[in-house]
């Protein structure tokens, strides 16, 4: 049994590796092991300082940024700005120049953590420092060596520019739709379905929301993305994704212009009718409301 003054290191090594197994066990109580990681890895600073072990402490540093961004426990507030702090401080380290790939991949961490929070800051701001961390860490991540880690950010820089606030909202979706475009050259239908037929999705949520081009086409063209994605995304395997994606088409279907408006119409029904076999009252009250309403919507438009 090692204890901190007689195997110090030893000791601190066995607190980092307690980090990395309670933060990705699986069994027990989900907060209590993230506490337990955070513990593990703090105690583990008490070794691994920055000016002795560096590299070390940077990597702890993103550790628990990563853990705080998740943390269950605490005011989800405050978990954000300590996550924020630690992806900062690992960032002493890992510059540009000196580890790159670390310092591209911790700015991909703020950028995702910048994206995601809307209860720290200002949002508009928030999403702006997203899109700089995601194009800082493209100058060290490029499709070639990382395609995967690249394909990833394009989608989060799709993601973020679709949401933007700052710049013309038509500008912003074109650039959306040109993210999750290039995404698609690395999340093939063969190589990473999942990440494919998700991709898919939040084209066709662009092309529905489309400002730019003919609305007759963009609508053709969301709907046409949203059956591909169902090769994959099938009640089966999936089905919370797949009842989203009957309400998404449900959702077109109402508002298409090409073809017949009574087939449009019961089209509409049938989805958002189908998309309750999954999202039932008991189990997702608030998507099941959600439906009712857009069918109510549906039945007023309705043509006997």
């Amino acid at each position: 049994m090692y204890t901190k003054e007689e195997y110090f290191p030893n000791w601190a090594l066995t607190q980092k590796k307690l980090g990395v197994a309670y933060n990705r066990r699986i069994l027990g109580n989900k907060k209590e092991n993230i506490e337990a990681a955070i513990n593990s890895y703090t105690n583990s600073l008490k070794f691994y300082t920055q000016s002795n072990f560096f590299y070390d402490w940077a990597m702890i540093q993103n550790c628990l940024g990563d853990i705080y961004k998740d943390r269950l426990a605490g005011e989800k507030r405050k978990n954000i700005e300590s996550a924020i702090a630690y992806y900062t401080s690992a960032l002493k380290i890992f510059t540009e120049v000196n580890f790159p790939y670390d310092w591209a991949k911790t700015k991909q961490s703020l950028g995702d953590i910048y994206n995601r929070t809307k209860i720290v800051g200002n949002r508009s701001e928030n999403i702006e420092n997203a899109i700089a961390c995601y194009n800082d860490s493209l100058r060290v991540i490029d499709e070639t060596k990382f395609s995967q880690d690249w394909a990833f950010i394009q989608n989060s820089l799709g993601w973020v520019y679709f949401n933007r606030i700052v710049g013309e909202r038509k500008d912003n979706i074109e650039t959306a739709i040109a993210h999750y475009t290039a995404a698609l050259r690395v999340f093939t239908e063969i190589d990473f379905p999942q990440l494919w037929a998700s991709t898919l999705q939040m084209i066709g949520i662009n092309y529905e929301e489309r400002i730019a081009g003919d609305k007759k086409e963009n609508l053709e063209i969301a709907i046409a993305y949203y059956l591909n994605a169902l090769k994959v995304i099938t009640e089966e395997n999936f089905p919370q994704k797949w009842a989203r994606t009957q309400k998404m088409l449900g959702d077109v279907l109402r508002e298409r212009i090409a073809g017949s408006r009574k087939e449009n119409i019961e089209a509409a029904i049938f989805y958002y009718t189908t998309a309750l076999r999954v999202y039932n009252e008991t189990d997702f009250p608030l998507n099941w409301a959600n439906i009712q309403h857009s069918l109510g919507i549906t039945y007023l438009y309705r043509i006997a």
